[in-house]
């Protein structure tokens, strides 16, 4: 009698951690402690001076460019608010290459409402009239609407001449980043257009 009552409890808590694991992939994105951030700073002039005064150093590589700008933006007063706010953690080298060298198939598993990955993929595919669309849709939510307008400038704000594939690539690092954190987003995307700027 021992023996079945400790395999139905084995069983039970084993069918419970699913449930728990199942409810937390299905749980959708936490915009709080990133609004509070995004309130108190205009991102995409952040990101702009991020990337204007950034002086790169004279041997390139993925690991190097994330430091390098990692600690760039570390000096600035402002990101270096947004990053204690939010427990800012580095990004870890692997998981930024793994971002690199994805491509729009990516968004389909953020872990973002089908909504807003339908956004980003429009913003990746600049998609005119766009901003438009994103402070008029009243199917997103105050901070959804605030998340896709600084990932649409963000994205619009590389300098004439950038290739569409990078430009693509700082969108997806963007709302990658998001997911974490505000000073993520603009961490990878940071990372990955300074690495444009270097070819």
């Amino acid at each position: 009698m021992k023996k079945i009552y400790l395999y139905a409890v084995a069983i039970t808590l084993a069918f419970a951690s699913c449930d728990v694991n199942d409810e937390q992939a299905q749980k959708p994105m936490d915009y709080q402690s990133k609004t509070t951030s995004e309130a108190q700073v205009d991102v995409a002039t952040l990101y702009k001076d991020l990337i204007r005064t950034y002086d790169a150093p004279a041997v390139m590589t993925n690991a190097i460019a994330l430091a390098s700008f990692q600690s760039h933006a570390l000096n600035n007063a402002v990101f270096r608010s947004i990053a204690k706010q939010e427990d800012y953690e580095a990004i870890n080298i692997s998981e930024f290459e793994t971002v690199l060298s994805s491509d729009i198939s990516l968004v389909s598993t953020l872990n973002y409402k089908l909504i807003v990955k339908s956004y980003i993929t429009r913003i990746i595919d600049c998609e005119n009239n766009l901003y438009s669309s994103i402070t008029n849709d009243v199917n997103l939510t105050k901070e959804e609407r605030s998340f896709l307008i600084n990932c649409y400038l963000v994205s619009n704000s590389t300098s004439d001449g950038t290739p569409n594939n990078w430009k693509k690539s700082k969108t997806i690092a963007f709302a990658y980043g998001y997911q974490k954190s505000l000073a993520q987003a603009i961490m990878y995307a940071g990372a990955v257009e300074i690495l444009n700027n270097q070819i």
